[in-house]
Parts: structure tokens; C-alpha cells; sequence
């Protein structure tokens, strides 16, 4: 450990936070840093622009470190506890480095240079992990002098926060990557995957490579600079040609968006092509995500193939050519509501389900991995209807409020075909429906 880099934990206590430094790698320079001031500075307009080189608002990083936290506590009540929601708090470990200048007398600190921040968190199976929720290095002056500042360098970072996120016993870390660092994060072991622990796809990691070597032409014709017009003409073409290729890429990398399939942010969009109006798309609404980043994961744990996941015991799956209702008829859309609850989508996934392919395995896989906590998923199925690239058949959408309260806003739900966990949930809610077996069945003579 240098002694440049310098490490915090928020300390919370009674409507208080303030990040005071890391007993194991605290040392003397920590009394020169006055972290209150520094982290003031940095949400400041000016600053945040600068040490993250214009990719976030200083309203996304005085968020990140703890401002939205704390005007929370400020505007509390006397005598009030005040319960933040866990997307205004501060992060739970804060990082900062600063330059190092070597002189004959000396190393001599130089102003703050980067910063990175982890929240700590659990998931929906109860696995500790960390979020990588801000890092922003700023850009070195290409400058000589007669002593050089010795800087720190990204991949010195990364494994500092891998080792802090281990520390806290989290079992992966993830982020939320802009499009234009996917290539560098991927670089140092982050994944475009829907589970932390699963093998990404060789189809994905191979665009990963690719999309690395179009970002690396595309650097070099923009920096080339050449007198002769076919040349130019040349390059412009060849330019043309890379950026309709890492489009291409991008549309494939749709399915990691953040955010991208929770339901009230789609509910003010129009998701068919309306040219004669105003009204936004759906690929509006996907574009716009972008700026959301898109979500990678990294690994902490030897990896093994049911790792983080609870065991259970395999169960029979029922298969149906068709799906019929009660009185013969062919169904042709069926809906569900479930409860997001580990227990309630495997009850969902074993319920003998249409199309019980690879649209199905995708479309669990987004309610598992999909980083939604609490909340009902909404799940219809529709043999007629327009397919989707992912689900087929099968429409998902997320919504983090009591079932109640959707109900109430949406009557229309409450004819669902079957309601898989939660207070409309049959099953759940009737003590003998459960047979001395123990098994969930409608008949307890076997």
C-alpha cells in the first residue's frame, strides 16, 4: 500500500455520517487530509467535471459521496430517526489518491487525483457483494518538470477496491459501465453476464474483442492526420464502416442495460412507432438507458457451478405440447404475478409453464440476476402477440410496490391468471392445501 492512497469507511450513527479512515491502513499523512473539505470540493460543479472528465453530473457524485445522505438527517425533525433510502446513502467505502511528488527533502503529497466508492450490499439470495458506484480519475498534465509526479494507475485501483470488497466477505463485486469503458473494465475481469458466478458467452466475448479493436481504429483514423484527399475519403469510409459495426455490438449489449425492464420507468413510454407525434418509443426508452450504464459483474469467489445459489432438490418438470383452460379450449395469453421471492420463481418456473425453452431459461434468469429487490414481477404470456428478442412469447416488467397498491392502480391485474406467491396466492395462504407429504400439491391421497 503507497502511502498516496488513502481509505475511509462511513461511520452512521443517530442521523450522522462521516467517513474517518481505515484502521488497517491508516498511517501519519491521514492527519494532513481533511476529508469533509476535500469531499466538498469534489461535488462542487467545477471539480466533479474535472476529476471525472465530464462523464458524471455533480449531482451523480455528491450523491455517490454522501450529501443526499446527509441533507436527509438535516431536514429531520428534532428528536426524529431518520431511515435513508439506500439510494441517497453515501457509499460504505470511499477511496482517494492524490500525486506524489519526490524532491531531495522528501515525498511531497500533491493535490487529490481520483476517487472510487463501494456500497456494500446483499442480494436477493442473501449474497454479500459490493457496488463499484463511482471511480473518476482525473486526466494527468502531459507537463514536464524536473521531478515527475508518480501517479497511480487504473489497474492499481481496481485491485485495491477487489481487495477491500474481499475484506467485507462480499462474494462478487459489480458496476454499471458507459458504453465507451465496457472494453476496460472487461479488461480486468468484469463480465457482461446475467448472474455473477455464470461463464460469459463466448458470442458475447467475442464482440467484446472486437468492439476493442473497432474502438482502437476508430482512435487512430480520428487521430490521423493525412494531406491527401483520397486518403481522407478513404478513412471517412472506413470510419463509416466501424461505427455501423459497433452499433451493431451495442444493439447486442441491449440486454445488460440497467434498468431496462422495470416497469415504472417503461410506463411513460409509447412502444409502438407513432411518426406522426411526439410521443417517446420504446427505442427512446432504450436509448435513454444508456446513460444508465450497463450492468457487469466480477467474480470473488473460486467459481463453481452452483455457487451463491441455495440448493434444492431437483424436481420433476411437466411439459405440455399445448396449454388448455379448464374447459378444453386452447388458452392463448396467460398472466402471472410473482412475488420476487427466490422461493416463489422457482414455484413459478416449476408450474409447468408453455414454451419451455430458451426464452424461459432467459426470462428466469432476469428475474434472479436482474438486481430487483423486493417488489411483484408481472409475467404474461401470449401465443398471438409481437415476440420479444429475448422472452419469445413471454413479457416481463417489474414493480417494486405492494401488490395492493399495483392492484389498486391497475385493476385490470387482478384477473391474473395466477398469482405465485404474496396475499393473493392460494397455495400460500391455505394452511391444508399442503398434504402430510409436505409437498406443494392439490392432492394429498399419494
Amino acid at each position: 500500500m503507497t502511502n498516496t492512497i488513502f481509505i475511509y469507511r462511513a461511520k452512521r450513527s443517530r442521523n450522522k455520517l462521516k467517513y474517518v479512515p481505515y484502521k488497517k491502513h491508516y498511517n501519519s499523512l491521514y492527519d494532513q487530509i481533511d476529508i469533509d473539505k476535500i469531499l466538498e470540493k469534489i461535488a462542487g460543479e467545477q471539480m466533479s467535471s474535472v476529476m471525472c472528465q465530464g462523464n458524471l453530473t455533480s449531482e451523480f457524485v455528491s450523491n455517490a459521496l454522501g450529501f443526499d445522505e446527509l441533507e436527509d438527517y438535516e431536514d429531520a425533525d428534532h428528536g426524529e430517526i431518520i431511515t435513508v433510502d439506500e439510494n441517497s446513502k453515501g457509499v460504505d467505502i470511499l477511496v482517494l489518491w492524490t500525486d506524489k511528488r519526490p524532491t531531495t527533502s522528501g515525498n511531497i503529497i500533491q493535490s487529490v487525483r481520483g476517487i472510487a466508492g463501494l456500497h456494500i450490499r446483499k442480494d436477493n439470495r442473501k449474497n454479500k457483494y459490493a457496488e463499484l458506484s463511482i471511480i473518476c480519475n482525473a486526466s494527468s498534465s502531459k507537463m514536464k518538470t524536473r521531478y515527475a509526479n508518480l501517479k497511480k494507475k487504473g489497474k492499481e485501483i481496481l485491485e485495491l477496491l477487489d481487495q477491500l470488497a474481499k475484506d467485507k466477505k462480499c462474494k462478487y463485486i459489480t458496476l454499471k459501465a458507459l458504453d465507451n469503458v465496457i472494453t476496460y473494465y472487461h479488461k480486468f475481469g468484469y463480465k457482461l453476464v446475467n448472474y455473477p458466478f455464470d461463464e460469459e458467452k463466448t458470442s458475447t466475448t467475442d464482440y467484446v474483442k472486437r468492439l476493442t479493436q473497432i474502438n482502437s481504429t476508430i482512435g487512430k483514423l480520428e487521430r490521423k492526420h493525412s494531406t491527401k484527399t483520397h486518403k481522407k475519403r478513404d478513412d471517412l469510409r472506413e470510419l463509416e464502416m466501424l461505427d455501423k459495426e459497433k452499433y451493431l455490438i451495442m444493439n447486442k449489449f441491449q440486454r445488460y442495460l440497467v434498468g431496462l425492464y422495470n416497469v415504472n420507468d417503461r410506463v411513460n413510454f409509447n412502444y409502438s412507432e407513432t411518426p406522426d407525434t411526439e410521443d417517446e418509443t420504446g427505442d427512446d426508452f432504450v436509448e435513454d438507458l444508456s446513460d444508465n450504464g450497463y450492468r457487469m459483474y466480477k467474480s470473488l469467489v473460486k467459481k463453481t457451478p452452483n455457487a451463491g445459489k441455495k440448493s434444492r432438490k431437483n424436481k420433476k418438470t411437466k411439459t405440455r405440447n399445448k396449454t388448455r383452460g379448464k374447459k378444453g379450449g386452447i388458452v392463448s395469453k396467460i398472466e402471472w404475478i410473482v412475488e420476487n421471492t427466490q422461493h416463489n420463481i422457482d414455484r413459478f418456473q416449476d408450474s409447468g409453464l408453455p414454451d419451455n425453452g430458451i426464452s424461459l431459461m432467459n426470462l428466469i434468469g432476469e428475474m434472479v440476476d436482474g438486481g430487483m429487490e423486493g417488489g411483484i414481477w408481472i409475467i404474461e404470456w401470449d401465443a398471438h402477440g409481437e415476440r420479444h428478442n429475448m422472452f419469445d412469447r413471454y413479457h416481463l416488467a417489474f414493480d417494486d410496490r405492494d401488490l395492493n397498491e399495483i392492484l389498486q392502480s391497475d385493476p385490470s391485474l387482478n384477473s391474473a391468471t395466477q398469482f405465485v406467491g404474496g396475499p393473493r396466492d392460494p397455495v400460500e395462504n391455505v394452511d391444508d392445501i399442503i398434504g402430510s407429504d409436505g409437498d406443494f400439491s392439490d392432492n394429498d391421497d399419494y
